[in-house]
């Protein structure tokens, strides 16, 4: 597996990424660590998780991972967004999404960028993750005129400054992110979400359109002095690290081989 440097960083990860935001499909626990087990294997070395994920389960199912079998991982998570209602088991968050599906019952995540959420966040996620450091943590889907920028930068460039987390960003989708091309993020990881699809080569392709749009804005923002100071991951357009999710090895298998062809 080709791995990806970051200008102005020490961070690399594998040319292909991890996505935990459908881990709890797997059923199991078992199957669950069998599917990150196989990506482990392939060659990946980056896992992409969130508190909202799996309604919390997902983050939680890769940190009991990770304490047991693997060394040499980076890991991001994020903060912003929360379900009201962490769930114990995959058939609890799979029946949850079932309802949830079909309209059985009203629920909307909890959104909160405030200082205490960030750090209680960052506290539970290396907790749950059973880590001292999280390599990126990402603010979930944000919106602009619910952040106060400079205030959630000092937040997150004090955790880096203690040590527990290493880089910062945004992640999210493409019309949200390209709200932030004005504001000074000298040194942030930009990554955008890609909506999957049954089809893998459209999958690979609505990646590659969104990502390259978010790209473009940033790049070609005039009053955004230190846009080469960016880093970007899920863009097709550059050299970076592309995301994937699946609970299968053979679609794992076939992705990667889409992806690094």
């Amino acid at each position: 597996m080709k791995f990806i440097s970051f200008p102005y960083s020490d961070f690399s990860v594998s040319k292909v990424s991890f996505g935990t935001s459908s881990l709890y499909k797997s059923f199991s626990k078992k199957a669950a660590f069998s599917i990150l087990s196989d990506a482990v294997d392939l060659g990946i070395s980056h896992f992409d998780t969130s508190p909202m994920y799996g309604e919390g389960l997902s983050e939680k199912l890769l940190g009991r991972f990770l304490s047991s079998n693997v060394s040499n991982i980076t890991v991001a998570s994020k903060v912003g967004l929360f379900p009201h209602i962490s769930h114990p088991n995959i058939f609890n968050v799979s029946l949850f999404k079932l309802f949830k599906k079909f309209k059985l019952l009203s629920y909307r995540e909890k959104v909160d960028f405030s200082i205490s959420a960030i750090n209680s966040t960052i506290e539970n996620s290396l907790r749950v993750l059973n880590r001292d450091v999280i390599d990126i943590v990402f603010l979930h889907e944000p919106m602009i005129d619910l952040i106060d920028f400079k205030e959630v930068y000092d937040v997150l460039n004090g955790h880096v400054q203690k040590g527990n987390v290493s880089y910062f960003g945004l992640a999210g989708e493409p019309y949200n992110l390209a709200e932030f091309s004005h504001c000074d993020l000298t040194d942030f990881f930009i990554q955008t979400r890609a909506f999957p699809s049954n089809d893998f080569i459209s999958f690979t392709h609505e990646i590659a359109r969104q990502s390259n749009f978010v790209y473009g804005l940033f790049k070609d923002c005039s009053d955004n002095e230190l846009s080469h100071r960016l880093s970007f991951l899920n863009t097709s357009c550059i050299d970076s690290s592309i995301i994937v999710s699946s609970s299968k090895r053979s679609n794992l298998e076939y992705l990667i081989n889409e992806i690094s062809s």
